[in-house]
């Protein structure tokens, strides 16, 4: 059988199963002369914010980018691939079914899943595995993005058809253009999850069905307070114990049949939480890069000498000083080899004395790092 023929049919295949599936799923009703398909229902248990066709994360994070500077920021857009693929990665949720995570375990510690795969920031950085330091940033923001989801904020078990999450996943239009959300300076890349959690969890109570005057999503009234994480309490419910973001219009196609999609009944809250996560993810990006600290590698004693490279993933100068017991030896601003990410430069001191030292290198961001060592 020709190649091409073989892919139309499987794929015409798959098209009808899903289709038959979705329709022996669903109830259709005919209600004052308009045809009204009602939502698959919902099924407990996995939960996902993406779609078949597109990814939510996905197009968060890559909307982020418009948001940073590439000159500020170069190892993000170096390692920009990477980072979306993070944020398009389940891998941190302890469990398939958690709403949350642990981002400041991620960032400082290591974790090795189910899968056998290891994420920790700093430890693959430190380990010279920029490709998936950068990779684990991303699984951060994807944990901080899910925390502008109301089922997530809420801690409300939810599927693949919750309404706000599948409507958001299926749609591909992202405009930011009448939103601006500003973070503390003084952030560290795990501090925006809670933030966003907190937020989201201040505006569920405002965020009411026009129809029915219902919230679309509770909190556990026993749920851990502002501040602390909600994901790791007690279970949410939907408001009126149903979800009801979406309604169904339908209308006469240009053939004579009924059309029908799910629409939000409150719009503002979906392009508000997505710009938020997308602001969010954007300085939660920029915080990360600011605290990646520079690396002292390939270190070498040679007699009285001593032989060194400093990496460093976004500033073009840094400095670093060298002391004894009794005062600091030398100190000197060091312009880096930008030619790729992470910079690079190689250093020859001769010390000429003997005995103990510390050598320090400091980043434009002030992160610092230090080796001890002995010259005998």
């Amino acid at each position: 059988m020709n190649k091409n023929i073989l892919v139309i049919v499987i794929v015409g295949v798959i098209v009808f199963s899903v289709t038959a599936c979705a329709e022996k799923n669903s109830i259709i009703k005919l209600n004052n002369d308009s045809l009204v398909k009602e939502p698959i229902p919902l099924i407990q248990g996995d939960r996902w914010w993406s779609s078949v066709f597109f990814n939510t994360h996905k197009k968060i994070a890559q909307k982020s980018f418009s948001l940073i500077s590439k000159n500020d920021y170069p190892d993000l857009f170096y390692y920009k691939d990477k980072l979306i693929d993070g944020a398009s990665d389940e891998d941190g949720h302890p469990t398939k079914k958690d709403n949350g995570g642990y981002p400041y375990d991620i960032w400082f510690s290591t974790k090795e899943l189910n899968n056998g795969k290891e994420i920790g920031v700093l430890y693959k950085y430190f380990n010279k595995k920029f490709e998936d330091a950068y990779e684990n940033i991303g699984i951060i923001c994807h944990l901080t993005q899910d925390q502008a989801v109301p089922t997530h904020a809420a801690n409300i078990e939810h599927s693949f058809f919750d309404q706000f999450e599948r409507y958001y996943g299926e749609n591909e239009n992202i405009d930011i253009s009448n939103f601006s959300f500003i973070f503390p300076s003084y952030f560290k890349p795990w501090d925006y999850y809670q933030y966003v959690q907190d937020d989201t969890r201040r505006h569920l109570n405002e965020w009411l069905d026009p129809e029915t005057k219902i919230p679309y999503w509770q909190s556990a009234k026993d749920a851990p307070p502002l501040g602390k994480d909600s994901t790791m309490g007690p279970h949410g419910q939907y408001g009126g114990g149903k979800d009801h973001f979406t309604t169904t219009q339908c209308e006469n196609n240009y053939s004579g049949n009924y059309e029908c999609k799910s629409v939000p009944k409150s719009p503002e809250i979906g392009q508000r939480q997505i710009a938020m996560a997308i602001f969010a993810t954007a300085s939660l990006l920029e915080s990360a890069s600011r605290n990646l600290p520079p690396i002292i590698d390939d270190f070498q004693i040679i007699n009285t000498s001593i032989r060194f490279k400093i990496l460093e993933n976004r500033c073009n100068v840094v400095s670093y000083s060298l002391s004894n017991s009794e005062h600091v030896e030398r100190s000197a601003n060091v312009v880096m080899d930008a030619k790729s990410v992470p910079f690079e430069k190689d250093l020859s001191i001769d010390l000429k004395l003997k005995g103990r030292y510390k050598l320090s290198v400091i980043d434009c961001d002030n992160n610092v790092s230090i080796k001890e060592f002995n010259i005998k």
